[in-house]
């Protein structure tokens, strides 16, 4: 759920520096939204979701050592609050079901991410789930 100011709390993760940065300028644009931090890896993802706690967490699943599916499953398991985003390239049908086994709310193609991914991480952090993006 959101933080009590009203804002929901996001973790960025992708392992692409420049992709990265067009989300945080595409989300730093939602009042409702507030980049708390980025990850490149599923690793640093994992530590940075424990140390910030943050509402939703956008996460890529191509990413090398710990993917991102791996990492959703382990944020999960330690961390049953957050909800995950997916944003992904990879082929739709199988790596969502890949994602919400692993405990995702979401999945948005990054081919759909201007149009999409605010309303997305606003919609599942108060509790809709599974939010399939086409």
């Amino acid at each position: 759920m959101p933080a009590a100011s009203g804002s929901v709390r996001v973790l960025l993760v992708d392992d692409d520096p420049g992709f990265l940065a067009a989300l945080r300028a595409l989300l730093e644009r939602e009042s409702q939204i507030e980049i708390v931090g980025s990850a490149e890896s599923g690793d640093r993802a994992l530590e940075l979701a424990i140390l910030l706690r943050p509402d939703v967490i956008t996460m890529d699943l191509e990413m090398p050592g710990m993917d991102g599916v791996e990492a959703t499953e382990r944020i999960k398991e330690l961390l049953p609050a957050p909800r995950v985003v997916v944003v992904s390239a990879s082929g739709y049908a199988d790596r969502a079901a890949l994602a919400r086994e692993a405990g995702a709310s979401a999945y948005v193609p990054k081919s759909r991410v201007a149009d999409e991914l605010a309303a997305t991480i606003l919609a599942v952090a108060g509790g809709e789930n599974f939010v399939l993006v086409r």
